[in-house]
C-alpha cells in the first residue's frame, strides 16, 4: 500500500500518481475476512482537501492468459488498473438518497473480469475516501493457475 495523499482536484483520466506522491509501498496484511482497513495503516495528509487516497497493489502471476473473475469491495471510490490500464471506477460512498447507498464494504459491490496476461500482472486499486471508514477487499473467484503476491514494482511500469 502507498502512503496516503490528497486527491487532486482536476483529474482528467484515471492514472496512478507518480512515485513522488505515492512514496514507498508497505506490505499490509488483511483481516481474516479479506478486509484491509486503510485508515489503520495510512497517515492522512494534512490536506487542503477532505478527500484522501492511497494505492493498494498486488502482483498476480498467471500460468495462462484469460479472463478471471475478481470480486471487489471498497469505500468510498475505487479505480482499478491492470498493468497500468484503467478498467473500472466505482463510487460506493454513503448516500441517504438518490441513489441510496449504505457505504458498507463487501465483495458483492463489484465483479470485474480481468484480462490477465500470461506471466506477471500488476493490479493497482486507487481508493479514496472523505467520510467514515476507508477500506478495500478483493478476491479471485478461482485461483487455479494464479500466484498472488504483494507488488513492490514501480507504479510507472
Amino acid at each position: 500500500m502507498s502512503r496516503a495523499f490528497a486527491v487532486p482536484k482536476d483529474v482528467a483520466e484515471p492514472a496512478l500518481p507518480g512515485t513522488d506522491m505515492l512514496g514507498e509501498f508497505q506490505r499490509i496484511e488483511s483481516e481474516p475476512s479479506g478486509l484491509v482497513e486503510l485508515h489503520r495503516h495510512a497517515k492522512l495528509p494534512s490536506a487542503e482537501s477532505r478527500q484522501a487516497a492511497a494505492v493498494a497493489r498486488v502482483r498476480v502471476r498467471a500460468t495462462a492468459a484469460g479472463l478471471r473473475r475478481f470480486d471487489l469491495g471498497f469505500s468510498d471510490v475505487a479505480t482499478v488498473l491492470l498493468n497500468g490500464r484503467p478498467l473500472f471506477r466505482g463510487d460506493a460512498h454513503y448516500s441517504y438518497d438518490n441513489p441510496r447507498q449504505e457505504g458498507l464494504i463487501h465483495y458483492g459491490q463489484a465483479t470485474l473480469f480481468l484480462p490477465l496476461e500470461k506471466g506477471d500482472n500488476d493490479i493497482a486499486v486507487l481508493v479514496s475516501d472523505d467520510f467514515g471508514g476507508w477500506g478495500l477487499m478483493g478476491r479471485f473467484a478461482d485461483t487455479t493457475g494464479l500466484e498472488i503476491a504483494a507488488s513492490g514494482r514501480d507504479p510507472s511500469h
